[in-house]
């Protein structure tokens, strides 16, 4: 797969005069790397917005799942912009920056919550049936990693899938728990699902490749970050909530 991402860039280069050739006089295009609930719950929906407001600009969209930064060479050759959701607290590069925190934690169908204890006994929730991403899989490692931290290990895993959309949609279900950042839950399941156990912090970050002073680049920015942060069902967690918890 590494291969295949800098044969990808590789070939990206390659056809860019092709992609000029196409283009109208003042047409700009810009492709954009962001998590999949944020382009479907928040972005897409309001993107008229943007094309009404700025005709000449295209945007292509690549749907992420919520990442760490360790393939930021990847991005920065790829994407003009990206918006993800990321674990990582220490973001090196000024192009890459956190705009908001939210919370991650096991979550559960409120039934949950009425046959668990809190805080949660370790050995309790073990038993407890747990929707995990797909064996073997990047995002698997990490789960049953951070789960460990605190001394649970998973001994009821009653199934896997690799979409959070399914994972999220059989924890509304009440099928299981599922270790999730909270905005993915889907607004229809937030008064049937609570989180049981808070795990960590992770960072909404924005990239953009090209930091001097454009008004187009400008508008593409502001409308991805409205987008989301002026959304009243986004989740973020503001710095006097961080301190509460």
């Amino acid at each position: 797969l590494e291969d295949l991402n800098r044969f990808q860039v590789a070939g990206d280069a390659l056809a860019a005069h092709r992609r000029g050739a196409n283009q109208t006089p003042g047409h700009r295009k810009f492709r954009v790397m962001i998590g999949e609930i944020l382009l479907a719950s928040y972005v897409r929906p309001k993107l008229d917005r943007l094309h009404a407001a700025v005709p000449d600009v295209e945007i292509v969209f690549e749907p992420s799942l919520p990442t760490t930064l360790n393939d930021f060479d990847l991005i920065e050759s790829r994407f003009d912009f990206a918006l993800i959701h990321s674990q990582d607290a220490h973001l090196q590069d000024a192009r890459f920056r956190s705009i908001a925190m939210v919370r991650s934690g096991i979550f559960g169908h409120v039934r949950f919550a009425r046959d668990v204890r809190t805080p949660l006994d370790p050995k309790a929730v073990e038993e407890l049936p747990f929707i995990l991403p797909q064996a073997d899989s990047k995002q698997a490692r990490a789960q049953i990693k951070a789960l460990a931290s605190l001394g649970i290990r998973p001994r009821n895993i009653v199934s896997r899938s690799q979409y959070f959309d399914v994972i999220c949609s059989m924890v509304e279900q009440g099928r299981g728990l599922a270790v999730l950042p909270e905005p993915l839950l889907p607004r229809s399941a937030r008064e049937k699902v609570v989180m049981l156990k808070l795990m960590s912090y992770w960072h909404l970050c924005l990239f953009r490749k090209e930091l001097r002073t454009d008004a187009i680049c400008d508008a593409v920015e502001t409308f991805l970050v409205s987008s989301v942060l002026d959304d009243p069902d986004y989740p973020r967690v503001d710095s006097a909530g961080l301190l509460d918890e």
